[in-house]
Parts: structure tokens; C-alpha cells; sequence
């Protein structure tokens, strides 16, 4: 199967050999593109730890003047990739979630007290679930300061739109909301909706596949478990079939 992997580049070099090591032929093209934020200072006084659901906004803190006082504090990060991240940067106190932002909610009100001081979630301007929201209504205090922004895609590149009519993408990858957004934005715009229609649709979670809703009807396989692990046991099995 040729699988399009929609990732941005940096989270996509190990998910491309995992895919051809199963037999998968694979276009890496993504459908968001990151922007750093600066003009928001993170305010760190009082703050008990910092809360990170995405690797994205990992990135965004390196060479801001307060990183090396980022590191010090201890870490809620979601999923094993975000941990990784934070502990391949040094942080000294990383505390490893669940891999979407709504469980990572029970994790951090088992761990974290409501009187121990402010919590600092390193956020992207728009958010899938705000989870800032839900602790404070919970009686945390809340830090949100925006350190990036996920720009869309308008078009695709010459050689993509050309393997996508000639039918030769049997597959694409899509890990979140915002992403399966563009994907249905562009699909809809570059009039390539019957193409869609012959495509199997590898999905995060049902959270994500929900997004596709105007293309319907598609093929779609979503994850049981929100993570790269699951996805990859659906493609797994595509490929052995």
C-alpha cells in the first residue's frame, strides 16, 4: 500500500521506516506547518510544573530566555513521545500520560495539588481540548501562554496531486483534529473527492475520524488507543492483506 503520512517532518523519519519496514511505500507531505510564537513571556512564578501536550510546543521553548528555568520544574507530558522529547532536553522531572489531553487531565489532578501553585500548559493557539479550561474550572490556577501556531496547508505539492488522481495513494495517515480539518478542506477544494472515496483512512481516534464527516462515504480505520503503536497495527494489518 502507498501511504501519504501527513505528520510534519520532524515527528515523521521514524513513522516512515516503521511503514516500510511492513512493506508500505510512503509519501511524506505534511498538512500543517508550525509557527513559533515569542511575544508571550511564560510566566514561571509560583508555578508547581508545566504541562506540555505536544512535542510541538517542546520545539517552540528552545532558545527562549526562560528554558533553563522551564527544565527545573517537573513536567506533565501526553504520550511517550512528548516524555521522550522533554527528557531528550533536558528536563529534570518528566511525568509520562496518557496519549491524548483529556486523560492526561486525571493524571495531573492525582499528582498535582490544587495549593501547591500555578500550572504552565506550553499551548498551541488553538487547541483540540482545552484543558486549561477544565482545571480551572476545577480550582487550579492556569498559566496558557500560545508558543505556536499550526498553519494549513492551501495546496499540495505537484507530485502528491499526481499520484492522488492516478489513484496511486492507497492510504493516508491523519493524528489529529486540526490535521483531518485540512485534509478535509483540501480534499474539497483541490476537487479530489472521488479519489478520497477509494483511500483508506488511518485515524488517530474516532475523535479524529469525526473530522472527516464531509467526505463520507470513506473508508476509514481508527485506533483503539490513541497512539502510533495502535496505528501501526492497522497498517500492519492493511499490508498483510
Amino acid at each position: 500500500m502507498h501511504i501519504w503520512v501527513t505528520r510534519p517532518f520532524e515527528d515523521a523519519g521514524r513513522l516512515r521506516a516503521q511503514l516500510i519496514a511492513q512493506g508500505h511505500e510512503v509519501t511524506l507531505e505534511p498538512l500543517l506547518r508550525i509557527e513559533h510564537l515569542h511575544d508571550e513571556p511564560i510566566e514561571l512564578d509560583e508555578a508547581q510544573a508545566l504541562i506540555a501536550t505536544s512535542r510541538n510546543a517542546l520545539r517552540a521553548l528552545v532558545g527562549r530566555p526562560e528554558e533553563a528555568a522551564c527544565k527545573e520544574l517537573p513536567l506533565f507530558a501526553v504520550g511517550r513521545g512528548t516524555a521522550q522529547a522533554a527528557e531528550a532536553m533536558g528536563f529534570e522531572t518528566v511525568i509520562e500520560g496518557p496519549s491524548n489531553a483529556s486523560a492526561l487531565l486525571t493524571l495531573i489532578l492525582n499528582v498535582a495539588n490544587i495549593n501547591d501553585g500555578a500550572l504552565v500548559h506550553l499551548s498551541a493557539e488553538n487547541v483540540a481540548y482545552n484543558l486549561c479550561e477544565e482545571l480551572r474550572h476545577l480550582g487550579y490556577h492556569v498559566f496558557q501562554p500560545i508558543l505556536y501556531r499550526a498553519i494549513q496547508t492551501e495546496t499540495l505539492s505537484d507530485i502528491l496531486l499526481h499520484n492522488i488522481k492516478n489513484r496511486r495513494i492507497e492510504g493516508v495517515m491523519l493524528l489529529s483534529s486540526r490535521t483531518a480539518e485540512a485534509y478535509t478542506s483540501i480534499m474539497k477544494t483541490e476537487y479530489l473527492l472521488p479519489f478520497a472515496r477509494s483511500m483508506t483512512h488511518f485515524c488517530l481516534s474516532e475523535s479524529v475520524a469525526a473530522r472527516l464527516s464531509l467526505l463520507q462515504p470513506i473508508n476509514v480505520k481508527s485506533s483503539s488507543v490513541p497512539n502510533i503503536d495502535e496505528m501501526l497495527t492497522l497498517t500492519g494489518a492493511s499490508a498483510a492483506n
